[in-house]
């Protein structure tokens, strides 16, 4: 009984969450004016290096993505110029809702559900259509991270993120990759982590096909062969292809 209770339960917050993010997700698909995105940092390990990096961030620190996505919609007509404002709200305490491990099909949609509701609590801290919560994990203490995520439903997203300065452009890549999922953009690898060729790669047309100079954002990684590809250093090394760009209708 209390089990369907929660159902219930998440079920009525999901939909007032998709009703509003509906609305929003036809409302800035214009892409008229600037989409704003509220970072949120969270010390996920209680970790010293994570207090100090959440402590000197700031909004310029993710001037890259701004200027990324700008350099990107300047290529399509009718796009503002502005395509994406960052904006960094203050530090979250609580940890979200993490996805289950291992997955199931309904525990999926729990956890879905668990996290939007979660995520809803902080819509009003800062005005933002996008919500981009960074969790920060000691690079001493954590070698390898959870897989991050974005969600059109509800148009949020959970980065996991190395506590280090070195790591800041790499953090950049994924916080904009995630980004674009939360406005419908999908992923464009395969399981091993390639990118598919030709909607993965950042010039389909280059001949010779490879190596590729460059990687397409959610492609993930620049194509060195048909078989082996390596990540980008900086979103310098990176663009937005023509299917993703129709995926988030900068082309109609």
């Amino acid at each position: 009984m209390w089990k369907k209770r929660r159902i219930l339960f998440l079920l009525f917050i999901l939909l007032l969450v998709a009703g509003k993010a509906f609305l929003v997700q036809n409302r800035i698909r214009d892409w008229d004016k600037p989409v704003w995105v509220a970072i949120h940092a969270i010390n996920a390990d209680n970790s010293t290096a994570a207090s100090k990096t959440i402590n000197r961030l700031k909004s310029e620190d993710f001037n890259d993505i701004e200027a990324f996505f700008s350099r990107e919609a300047g290529k399509y007509p009718n796009i503002h110029t502005q395509a994406f404002k960052i904006i960094l709200g203050s530090e979250i305490k609580e940890m979200p809702p993490l996805p289950p491990k291992p997955q199931s099909l309904m525990s999926t949609v729990l956890w879905s559900l668990e996290f939007r509701y979660w995520a809803s609590k902080y819509d009003d801290e800062i005005p933002a259509q996008i919500q981009i919560f960074v969790l920060y994990y000691d690079p001493d203490q954590q070698q390898t991270l959870d897989h991050s995520l974005g969600l059109k439903e509800g148009m949020i997203g959970m980065v996991h993120a190395f506590a280090s300065q070195r790591q800041k452009t790499q953090n950049n890549i994924i916080i904009a990759h995630e980004i674009l999922h939360t406005v419908r953009a999908t992923d464009k690898y395969d399981l091993k982590g390639q990118p598919i060729n030709p909607i993965g790669l950042a010039n389909p047309n280059q001949q010779p096909l490879f190596p590729q100079t460059k990687a397409e954002l959610m492609g993930g990684r620049i194509a060195i062969s048909p078989y082996s590809a390596e990540m980008p250093k900086s979103l310098k090394d990176c663009v937005i292809g023509e299917y993703t760009a129709k995926e988030i209708a900068w082309i109609p």
